[in-house]
Parts: structure tokens; sequence; C-alpha cells
């Protein structure tokens, strides 16, 4: 009866020994999954706020290139003209706006939404454009000559 016992003991020590352990494993798999998933929250809001901005840097930029002729506007934005067709990008209630028109400057009633942005600025010396949007408290800025 003794070793009976004695073998019960063993028993229940090893499966109490076995979920102590498994428990450790959980535990540590709990945490390094929650230390993961926070680090990729932070890493997605970061893109999803600078890929805005940058988008519409590079969306301009591409505007600005492919028109023949381009003047600033006294809002920041631009007026793009390609032709006989003249495209007014402008920011305001927190949104990059565009409005195409043709053979006059368009006003900046309506207009597509293009982008989310909290600002835009486009400045120029002369052969060097300067494109700036801010959207959620990162900013991003390009240099574009016109060549």
């Amino acid at each position: 009866m003794e070793s009976y016992k004695g073998r019960q003991l063993a028993d229940v020590i090893g499966s109490a020994g076995s979920m102590v352990l498994f428990m450790i494993f959980s535990v540590c798999m709990l945490i390094i999954i929650s230390a993961a998933a926070s680090a990729y929250e932070r890493i997605s809001s970061n893109y999803s706020e600078t890929f805005n901005s940058s988008a519409a840097v590079r969306y301009i930029s591409n505007k600005i290139r492919s028109s023949d002729k381009c003047e600033l506007s006294e809002d920041g934005g631009v007026i793009l003209y390609s032709g006989d067709i003249v495209c007014r990008i402008w920011c305001e209630e927190g949104g990059i706006f565009e409005k195409t028109a043709s053979m006059r400057i368009p006003d900046t009633d309506g207009g597509d939404r293009i982008f989310s942005a909290d600002s835009i600025s486009v400045s120029t010396d002369g052969e060097l454009y300067t494109i700036t949007v801010s959207s959620g408290g990162e900013s991003f800025e390009a240099l574009l000559g016109r060549g």
C-alpha cells in the first residue's frame, strides 16, 4: 500500500509541476504578445500619420511637375495650369481640397477632399518649390525643382 500512496503522491506532484511550468510559459507568452502588440500599434499609428502627409506632398509635387504653369495662391495652396484646364489645390477645415475648371481659376467653394491635413504651404524662390504638409502633429516637407 505504501508504494501505491508514494506513487500517487509522485503523480500528483508531477502533474502539479507540469501545470506550473505550463502556467509560467503561458504568462511569458502573454507578456511577449502584449509587448509586440504595443510596438505594432505605435509603428502603425506613426506610419499612418506620416504616410498621409508624404502622400499629399507627392501628389502635389506630381501635379506641379505635370502642369504647364504654376502660381501660388494667398491661402498657401497652388493654382496649376495645364492647357485649358486650371486646377486649384488648397487646405481648409482639416483637409486638402482640389477643384478643376476649364479656362478660369476655380473658387474654393466645394472641391474634392483628397487628403486629411492640418495645413499646406507651397513656396518658391524661382526655380525651387518647397511643399510642406502638416497632419496630426507631424510635418512632411519636400523640395521640387522645375526643370
